[in-house]
């Protein structure tokens, strides 16, 4: 649970903003040097783990850029320049192109159901403008830049594995700062940037510490070690070797700083479905997203209808710590008030500026701690707007039971990039750690949803991905493959 607090303003120093600025060139540098695949991938990895938290440049009619934004802008002007073939970037199923749509302008419908100024005690809140339309669409617009390069540069079994190694090498080299702050307490980023992004004290566990790095919150850091963990278990299952190490000690190693990073929902993730990737064969990795997809998706219905119960969840944790317990049962209770909140106005929700969140005498009692990207979503664009956002992200793993009914061919590091998105999506439930590499992997999968209107001889129904191989060739592919 990220847990939001009230703290002095943050001020980042000279150093902060010069990175920020100059960020731009360290991503034209890399798509100089690298291919277009491995060059998107380093321009939203490095941007996320070394740009400063909480650092923005404010223009005029022109959304804040930070640490996402900036990238997300500079990767897509790159590839189209970069790019040696045209790039397709909109996806050709009608279903997700409907979602995009509705992701980006329903915002603008929600700001139209809120232009009411919310009073409170000492002051109020003011409507929102249609000045708040453009900023939230525009800013929606950037949000899926991710998802696009994914689906038109990295959505194809290449771009899968080029993902999948990815994850491996950037999470090695995470964790050398990592265990530099487990060890030492996290202040790297107070060190170079300025200032700590959050609660020194919600960094501290079992006696020790976890490690923030540079991406604002040491459970942030946990759920990253363990997406680089099952990326690594998916290399595992092809006896691949990373900078001539034997892949299984690699494997051991992220394992142990995973554990070290003491992120308990991340190290359960990990420990629960690095043996699937590593053992289990392709097409019941494709069931297993597909069923975590749906849960998601459906979550915010089950706990409000209460098929969720909230009690045995907080004494089943209970049995772990009672601290733990505690904490889930203060978020618990948060997020059920949030939710009684969000059914005034279920459909488009609150819209921006903190009109979700719930206040006590005046503007600065702010009695909310959202902690959960899932109840952020719900709050502030309601239904539309959640099933638009989350629909994106869990289409390729709910796509994937078209391949699973159909028994077609699909490669480990495919299935083992089902997975890493499957955890990702289940951190989104108690955690607000959606990224760019989040969306970029979903618009990755998105490329390989099999049309039901597919021909018989396989083809995936999409011309990023290769035509599907011969009969005898696929029959050689599944048995390697699993």
């Amino acid at each position: 649970m990220i847990r939001r607090a009230h703290r002095e303003p943050i001020i980042p120093n000279t150093f902060a903003y010069l990175v920020l600025g100059l960020w731009p060139l360290v991503i034209i540098f890399l798509f100089t040097q690298l291919a277009v695949k491995p060059a998107v991938i380093w321009s939203i990895l490095l941007s996320y783990m070394f740009l400063p938290v909480a650092t923005e440049f404010h223009y005029p009619g022109v959304p804040a850029l930070d640490k996402s934004s900036l990238p997300n802008i500079m990767a897509l002007l790159c590839a189209l320049a970069f790019a040696k073939r045209r790039l397709r970037l909109l996806p050709k199923q009608p279903i997700v192109l409907l979602l995009m749509v509705v992701f980006v302008l329903s915002p603008a419908l929600t700001t139209l159901s809120n232009a009411d100024p919310i009073v409170l005690t000492e002051m109020a809140i003011p409507g929102l403008t249609f000045h708040d339309t453009l900023s939230i669409c525009f800013n929606q617009i950037i949000t899926l830049i991710p998802f696009v390069l994914g689906y038109g540069v990295l959505g194809s079994e290449s771009g899968h594995a080029a993902l999948i190694k990815a994850l491996v090498f950037a999470g090695l080299i995470y964790s050398l700062p990592m265990l530099l702050e487990i060890r030492l307490s996290p202040q790297l980023h107070n060190l170079a940037y300025g200032f700590s992004p959050h609660q020194f004290a919600q960094q501290m566990r079992m006696g020790g510490f976890r490690a923030m790095v540079f991406m604002g919150h040491g459970l942030l850091t946990g759920i990253f070690i363990c997406m680089a963990l099952l990326a690594t278990a998916g290399l595992a299952r092809q006896r691949r070797q990373v900078l001539t190490l034997p892949i299984v000690l690699v494997l051991g190693y992220l394992g142990l700083v995973l554990v070290l990073s003491k992120a308990f929902g991340a190290i359960m993730f990990g420990l629960i479905f690095a043996p699937l990737i590593y053992f289990a064969r392709p097409r019941l990795m494709l069931l297993t997203g597909a069923l975590v997809a749906m849960t998601v998706l459906a979550y915010p219905a089950l706990r409000g209808s209460g098929w969720i119960s909230t009690q045995t969840v907080a004494s089943v944790t209970g049995s772990v710590g009672t601290e733990r317990q505690g904490s889930l049962n203060f978020r618990m209770e948060n997020e059920d008030a949030l939710l009684k909140k969000a059914s005034q106005r279920p459909y488009l929700g609150w819209g921006t500026w903190g009109r979700n969140r719930i206040y006590a005498e005046g503007y600065d009692s702010d009695l909310s701690v959202t902690d959960g990207t899932w109840i952020i979503v719900v709050g502030s664009f309601g239904w539309i707007g959640y099933l638009a956002a989350f629909g994106l992200l869990c289409a390729p793993l709910i796509g994937s039971a078209v391949r699973f009914r159909q028994k077609l061919p699909y490669p480990i590091q495919s299935a083992a990039l089902h997975i890493v998105l499957a955890v990702n999506l289940l951190d989104l439930i108690p955690n607000s750690s959606l990224r760019p590499i989040t969306w970029l992997i979903a618009g990755a999968l998105t490329a390989t949803i099999v049309q039901r209107r597919a021909k018989s001889d396989g083809a995936v129904g999409d011309p990023n991905m290769p035509s599907a191989p011969a009969p005898e060739e696929a029959v050689a592919h599944s048995n390697s493959a699993s």
